[in-house]
């Protein structure tokens, strides 16, 4: 049987979605900019962003297999701010794209993302921000955008 266009979608996202870019040592930093850059470059290409939908991307990586390392929560707020005070986005998706490190990894800061970007969807004239934080919001999404 061949795949539609949304199970391919969602099979690649997945893929990439599950991949971790190895574990992080004490005191070295959390990640080149070359793998967050092709994680970006990739699931963009899966998404296709529209003209009323922007993709971004934010990688996760762990020292140990315990935490998040690195501010990639504190650049995701930032992203997420600006998106929500900018009145040009009205009407315009902001899908947050994420690995499962977000979801396999402690991070203190991660929920709070979370609950910051529902709190901007009902108080901002600008665009609608989706977090794609597990495999069912991949799912869900590519599905419902390229039909299952």
């Amino acid at each position: 049987m061949t795949e539609t266009m949304g199970q391919r979608k969602t099979r690649e996202a997945l893929e990439l979605f599950n991949q971790i870019q190895g574990d992080t040592q004490e005191g070295v930093p959390a990640g080149g900019r070359d793998e967050g850059n092709d994680f970006r470059e990739q699931m963009v290409a899966i998404l296709e962003p529209t003209a009323t939908t922007e993709v971004t991307t934010t990688i996760g990586k762990s020292t140990g297999g315990v935490r998040i390392d690195g501010s990639a929560v504190d650049r995701l707020s930032y992203k997420l701010l600006r998106f929500a005070r900018d009145p040009a986005k009205a009407g315009t998706e902001y899908v947050v794209a994420v690995n499962v490190a977000f979801s396999r990894y402690d991070s203190i800061y991660w929920t709070e993302i979370v609950a910051q970007a529902a709190w901007l969807n009902t108080q901002s004239a600008g665009g609608t921000i989706r977090i794609l934080q597990t495999e069912d919001d991949y799912r869900q999404y590519i599905l419902a955008r390229f039909g299952a």
